[in-house]
């Protein structure tokens, strides 16, 4: 089969997929394809992989894609989403029961000649995960074990053979998502649509992140496409659904975490990484350790040695700094006209007042 025939092959392959999955799996036969390579890449015996990503980026959707696909080929097989909710609700032994209750008491599985798929979605603590997957000492050759986390550190604790992080949309994907939820379009059909505003927000905007496109398509749904771009470049805090989903990670950090990731978000994205190190330095946030938690926690990427965050997160960040400055009598952080003119103008009024007392009393 020549190379023209394998890309109609695939094209017609990745249509039918989106046809089955039409919005929720878009994209995710393209990650598949990659994520299939690097399995069957590792030698035989127990495969594993880590699959890593920020919040929204698809991980979930990713691994249950990969379960809907692989599973028919293990003799065994479970997925556990919120695995580390589930576990701190439920114990080691009940989730053992659920998920692979008939399993575990089979005896001939703990032979370890059984094929298994074990799935394990959203895994923070790396000993529950680890405690739940040493309980089967009967992994026969062949089998393959999933975890997903927005922590690199997890997946690396975990010991998984190998970590594929997820990438956005591309602009195709980001385009089909958009009209197709918010228009109900299928953009592929319709000429100019790349002129719209829609597609400039969800490259420029959105950076691919599936979980914003979604959340935004209503509010785009009801708006002319010329008011789009302004209204979304204005926005200064995210729905609550990201926000939460982003908070999680920001509250994991320690207080020079905490500090770090919310300056680089009001002041330092785009500067220098270097730059920005020694100035972290002086301040005693020892960031050589730092910003490289706030890396594997996907707040921050370092590309051509500058500091470098999602536009998402950067909004999330600066929301949570203009939080702490309502709570804080003195504002930590002045980097927004709104903050910075009413503090100026109530200086102001101080001043005058004082001056007015000074000469009262003179």
């Amino acid at each position: 089969m020549d190379y023209g025939a394998c890309e109609l092959v695939e094209d017609i392959a990745r249509d039918m997929y989106e046809k089955i999955f039409p919005t929720k799996r878009i994209g995710i036969y393209r990650k598949m394809l990659k994520l299939e390579k690097i399995v069957y890449k590792q030698l035989w015996g127990i495969r594993s992989i880590g699959i890593w990503g920020m919040p929204g980026i698809g991980k979930t959707t990713l691994a249950e894609a990969a379960f809907d696909q692989f599973s028919g080929d293990y003799e065994a097989s479970c997925i556990i989403k919120d695995f580390d909710k589930e576990f701190l609700a439920k114990g080691l032994y009940h989730l053992w029961n659920e998920y692979l209750g008939e399993n575990i008491n089979n005896s001939f599985i703990k032979s370890g000649q059984k094929r298994l798929l074990i799935v394990l979605d959203n895994v923070l603590k790396p000993l529950d995960a680890d405690a739940f997957l040493n309980g089967f000492d009967w992994f026969g050759p062949g089998s393959l074990i999933i975890i997903t986390s927005r922590d690199k550190q997890v997946l690396v604790q975990c010991g998984v053979n190998q970590i594929y992080e997820v990438e956005g949309l591309n602009k195709d994907e980001a385009k089909q998502l958009l009209h197709g939820c918010a228009f109900g379009i299928d953009w592929r059909k319709q000429s100019g649509l790349e002129t719209l505003a829609p597609y400039y927000i969800s490259v420029k905007y959105f950076s691919g992140n599936p979980l914003a496109l979604s959340l935004y398509e209503e509010m785009l749904s009801h708006m002319k496409s010329d008011k789009m771009e302004v209204k979304l470049l204005k926005l200064n805090h995210p729905p609550p659904q990201i926000m939460e989903v982003f908070k999680s990670n920001y509250n994991a950090l320690n207080e020079n975490e905490k500090s770090m990731f919310l300056d680089i978000a009001c002041f330092f994205r785009g500067e220098k990484a270097d730059y920005v190190m020694q100035l972290f330095e002086g301040c005693g946030f020892f960031p050589h350790v730092g910003i490289y938690v706030l890396v594997d926690k996907c707040l921050v990427t370092i590309v051509k040695r500058k500091m470098e965050m999602h536009n998402l997160i950067q909004i999330v960040g600066k929301a949570i700094s203009n939080e702490g400055t309502v709570e804080l009598d003195r504002h930590v952080r002045l980097w927004d006209t709104s903050i910075i003119q009413p503090l100026l103008e109530d200086e102001e009024t101080k001043l005058k007042g004082e001056s007015k007392v000074c000469y009262e009393k003179c």
